[in-house]
Formats: C-alpha cells, sequence, structure tokens
C-alpha cells in the first residue's frame, strides 16, 4: 500500500472525507491536502501556531542508511557497513489545509516553495506516498459531485485549496472536518 493510499483510506476512516470526495479531489489530479510539518514548509506554507495534527498515520519512509541490527553487528564484527537502501514505517502527523497559511502571503500558482500545483504523483518522503486527514459530514456529498466536474483548464493550488474549503464548509462558515 502506497503512502497516498494509506492516507486516503486513514481520512475516510476517520471521517475526514467521504470516500466521494477523496475520489473527486484525486479525480481532478489533485492530492488530499493532508501534509507533514515539514511538506506544508516545503511548499510555501506554515502550521498555524497551536495547531495540532489531525492525523496520526504511519507512513513509508525511505533510507540508504543500514537498519540498527546491522549497524550493532558490524560494530561488533568490526566491519565497515555497508548501504542498505530500503523503507520502514514511521509514525507522521499530518495538518489540513485548514490548519496553514501562506509564510510569504501570496496567492500564486507556484506558491514560495516553487512547486507546480498538486499533481496525481505519490506524495511523501523520498518519492513514495504520504499522509491523511480525517472526513467530512455525509451531507457534504452533493457539492462534491459538483466538483467532479473539472473545468478544462486545471486550477492552481490556491483555487483548489479555496474551492475545497468552500466545499467543507458549513451554512455558519465554519469548517466541517469531523
Amino acid at each position: 500500500m502506497t503512502n497516498n493510499e494509506i492516507i486516503c483510506s486513514a481520512a475516510i476512516e476517520q471521517g475526514i472525507y467521504t470516500e466521494e470526495q477523496v475520489e473527486a479531489i484525486l479525480a481532478s489530479g489533485h492530492m488530499l491536502p493532508l501534509h507533514t510539518f515539514q511538506e506544508w514548509k516545503a511548499r510555501g506554507y506554515s502550521v498555524k501556531k497551536g495547531e495540532k495534527a489531525m492525523m496520526h498515520v504511519d507512513l513509508w519512509k525511505y533510507t540508504t542508511r543500514p537498519a540498527k541490527a546491522l549497524r550493532e553487528a558490524a560494530e561488533a564484527a568490526g566491519e565497515e557497513l555497508p548501504d542498505d537502501p530500503h523503507y520502514y514505517k514511521k509514525l507522521s502527523h499530518l495538518f489540513h489545509v485548514s490548519q496553514v497559511r501562506r509564510t510569504d502571503g501570496s496567492d500564486d500558482e507556484t506558491g514560495s516553495a516553487g512547486t507546480a500545483p498538486a499533481a496525481p504523483v505519490e506524495q511523501g518522503s523520498d518519492e513514495t506516498p504520504a499522509e491523511a486527514a480525517p472526513a467530512p459530514v455525509a451531507d457534504q456529498a452533493a457539492p462534491v459531485e459538483q466538483a467532479a466536474e473539472t473545468p478544462a483548464a486545471p486550477l492552481s493550488r490556491s483555487e483548489f485549496y479555496n474551492a475545497l474549503e468552500a466545499l467543507l464548509e458549513d451554512e455558519n462558515g465554519q469548517l466541517c472536518l469531523g
């Protein structure tokens, strides 16, 4: 299971998004707006003061560093450590788009980190999929169906997040995240 799949499943299980909402977001060529602190920072956003991670999920992380058992065995034998590229599960803390703000205050398509709008690539550390978040309320499925009809031109990241927030707002303008 990829990090993206792990995040999507966890977001549905925790009630942050419905299955229909996840499918609509992924069909539009974007990823769920749930990222780690470091990923938001790399995208030109900062987590708002006092915000706690919306979701805690074990995600795949890549390393070339040898496993602890190999390091200890090599030290005991007095041998050099060979490279040992592998993936391992790491607890990741994910923040939702409603918990972050632009670092530079701009509202352009690429953001201050110089990244293009979210693409349908696997998210996470070292080219692997990443995090997920809680699902929305069931009565919000109808607006998502309207969003499934994507325009001919792709949305910018800021347009996408604005549209997503509009889908998740209740009648009082408050975000409904579960």
